[in-house]
Parts: C-alpha cells; structure tokens; sequence
C-alpha cells in the first residue's frame, strides 16, 4: 500500500475542475450565445405602447359610444316624454270628429272635451288648424241638425214674398199681360221697354240697370219684328221672363211685346179719330171714343206704340195702341163695365197654323193624344210627386227656389183650356214638370222628362 500524500502535496483532481469549468463555461458560453443569437427586438416596447393606447383608444371610443348611446337614449326619452305629453295635452283637448253618417253638437265651453279615437299615434295639431278643424265640425253639426220648425208666421210671410203672379200660373188665355211662349213671333216696342224701365227704377221693384239694356246698346228702331227662341223664368221678387231681356208684368204699364198676329189684325182695322172702340181691363170690357192721333216721341214718328188719344165713356183722357182696340159690336148698347165671357175669350184667342204650329195632326187631334198621355203618365207610382202642385206650407222655401211652378195636372188643363200656341209650347211645359221638381225630388227627373218629352213629339 502506498502511503497517502499529504495535505500540502495534494494537487486537485485536474479532470474534475476542468471538467466543471467547462460545463461552466459552456453553460455561460452558451448562455452568450444564446443573448448573441436573440438580440432584442426593437419594436416590442413601441407595438406594447400601441396595444395599449389602442386598447384605451378602444375605451375612449366605447365611452364615447356609450356616451351616444346614452344621450341618444335621453333624447329620445325626453322627446318622448314631450310627445307623450304633448299627445296627453291634445288627447285632453281634442274634440273626435264626428262621423259623415252621425254628427253630434258640440259640447260647452265648461264641459270637458271627450279624446279622440285614433288607431295609431297622435301628432300634435298646430291650434289653427284644430280652430279650423272646430269651426268645420261646427258647421258640419249645424248642417246636420234638424233645423227649428219655422213659426206660421214666417211661413207665410216667406209664402207671400214668393208668390208666383196670377199671369204666369194663370192656365187660360188672357188678352193681357202678354205671355211669351217659344215659337212666338213678337214686335218689340222700344218706347214701351224704355216706360218699363223707367217705372222699375221708380217703384223699386228690383235693381235695372237701363245701360245694359238692348235698347242703349244697339241701334233699335220703335219697332223690331222678332221671335221667341229660348225663355227661362228668374227667382223673385218679382219673378222675371227672361228673353234675353228680363220683364214682369207691372200694373198701369202697357205691353211692349205684342204678338205679331194681333199686331197685323189691330193695324188692318186702319182705326182713325172719331171710331168708337172697347177694350178689355181686368177682364171687363170698358168702351170710349178716339179723339186724336199723333206719335208719342217725334223721334219714333212712325211707330204706333200709344199712337192714339183716347176719351173714355167715364170721361177719363189717355193714350192707348192700336192692339188695345177692339170694334164695338152693337152700336147703342151699353159696352162699359162688362164681365168678359168665355165666347169672348175664346173669339180674342191666337189662332194657330194648324199645319206648321201642330205637326200637322191638328190641335184638337194632338191636344186630346197629350191629355191622355199625361193621365197615364199620372198613374205610374214614381209620377205621384209630380201629379198636382207642391204643398207650400209643408215646403214654404219651394216658390223661392223654383220660379215657374207646374205639374201634371197644370199642363192638363192648359191643354184642355188651348193655352199652348203651339205643339213646342206644350213640350217645353210639360218638360218643365220634371226639370224644376228636381231640387226637390232629385231621383227619378232624369226619366219623367224622357217620358214626357216622347208623349210630346212622338
């Protein structure tokens, strides 16, 4: 056994120290070329910085939008609210319109207004139109409601102002006033339309203007021949025949339209100063004696418009026209102050053209076809409010609105009567039956005039 070396002697195992300083050396070797190889990145720092001011841009922006969110949401419960109030206030406010079929009053100022029904939101309502809106359902209501039944005194009152005159309701022949009917051949007197006038403006009787009449804007001599084409009748008072001229009759004022079949009888009788004559006022025969004859303006010397100065058997002094005259039959007996009979009437009537005037059939044979048409007309159910003249006390507005009042039965007794000139005379009265009712009876019109129209020409 060899002896053990001592403490001083003993060199460290070279092996062992090596070997750990190179493990050391390699573990920091290594450890260096680990920090050689991985170098730092550069922008690690710079992309954490940008991660975190995107992240609190990120929050900035969501505290943003929830800040939008928000406000948005507080606006819109505030609008909200002031809709919500708003429609309260109007729902509180409003009166509901009432419906096309059923219109209630409008309640009291002191009573509260009922809401109005809607199917969706209200929409709060500018306060001119909800006082339009108020002022129409106030008239809508008014229309609605039945109106007070008129006292009988304004009833009659309002009947009498309407009245038709006896001359246009009248269903048999008069001498006078002259009545035009269409087809009427007429000498219009310049002199007597100027009188007219003039006696309109005195009496009040209506507004005239004489600068728009016939006579100042054209150049009319005394006496004009002409014809009735159209004829249409004016609400009163009074009511007025249109002709392209308005007229009534007005009491003490001579016709100045004649007809022209009793102008040329009048004018062949060749009346000279001294010839007795009668004449018929207010259905009564009054006589007396031509004293003169002279024009009555120098500047229509030749018309014979009041040509005559006449002394009546009662000692009265006036003018009258040659139409105004009729012979006296029985020389000595008494011709004043006597009723007008029915031969006389009918001796003083227009006599036709048979030919021209009635077709050709004839009056009598197309007169008595008329009558008969019209009684079966009478018969039919919807015909019953056109039979007989309308009820002015039930309806006392009917005269107000409708200026020549006619029926069935009317226009049946002017045929039995023969106060139609003519067959176009009848047709237009007979269509008049059914176009002045329809304000009244609106249904049905359109039919009762085809039909009486047809009984009239066919």
């Amino acid at each position: 056994m060899q002896p053990m070396p001592s403490a001083g002697k003993m060199q460290p195992m070279p092996s062992a120290g090596k070997n750990a300083t190179d493990a050391k050396c390699r573990k920091k070797c290594n450890r260096t070329q680990v920090q050689e190889k991985m170098q730092p990145m550069p922008s690690a720092g710079k992309n954490a910085t940008d991660a975190k001011c995107r992240k609190n841009a990120t929050d900035a922006k969501c505290r943003k939008n929830a800040t939008d969110a928000k406000c948005r949401k507080n606006a819109t419960d505030a609008k909200c609210r002031k809709k919500n109030a708003t429609d309260a206030k109007c729902r509180k406010k409003m009166q509901p319109m009432p419906s096309a079929g059923k219109c209630k009053p409008m309640p009291s100022a002191g009573k509260k207004m009922q809401p109005m029904p809607s199917a969706g939101k209200m929409q709060p309502i500018a306060k001119c139109r909800k006082n339009a809106t108020d002022a129409k359902c106030r008239k809508k209501c008014n229309r609605c409601q039945p109106s007070k039944k008129p006292k009988v005194d304004e009833v009659q009152e309002l009947v009498s102002l309407y009245q038709p005159p006896d001359w246009l309701i009248c269903t048999m022949n008069r001498t006078s006033p002259y009545v035009p009917q269409i087809g009427d051949e007429v000498y219009y007197f310049r002199q007597g339309h100027e009188l007219y006038v003039k006696e309109v403006i005195v009496l009040k009787c209506y507004e005239i203007n004489p600068k728009k009449q016939c006579f100042y804007k054209l150049r009319l001599k005394g006496e004009e021949l002409c014809r009735i084409v159209s004829l249409h009748y004016s609400n009163g008072p009074p009511t007025l025949c249109c002709l392209k001229l308005d007229y009534h009759d007005i009491p003490d004022v001579l016709d100045f339209l004649v007809l022209r079949q009793t102008y040329d009888i009048s004018i062949s009788r060749n009346w000279r100063p001294g010839d007795r004559f009668r004449s018929v006022i207010d259905e009564t025969w009054w006589a007396g004696e031509i004293t003169d004859r002279s024009p009555l303006q120098t500047e229509f010397s030749d018309s014979h418009f009041q040509c005559f100065t006449v002394r009546w058997d009662t000692g009265e002094v006036e003018r009258m026209s040659p139409w105004d005259l009729q012979p006296v039959t029985e020389h000595g007996a008494a011709t004043s102050n006597i009723p007008l009979t029915e031969e006389d009437r009918q001796a003083l009537a227009y006599d036709p053209d048979e030919e021209s005037e009635w077709l050709g059939e004839g009056r009598e044979a197309m007169t008595q076809r008329l009558i008969t048409s019209i009684e079966a007309l009478s018969q039919l159910n919807f015909a019953g409010p056109f039979v007989y003249p309308v009820d002015v006390q039930q309806y006392p507005d009917y005269w107000s609105v409708v200026p020549y009042p006619t029926d069935l039965n009317t226009v049946r007794e002017k045929l039995l009567n023969q106060y139609y000139r003519r067959v176009t005379a009848s047709s237009l009265g007979s269509e008049t039956v059914g176009k002045k009712c329809s304000d009244f009876t609106t249904r049905k019109k359109a039919r009762l005039s085809e039909i009486l129209r047809n009984s009239c020409l066919c």
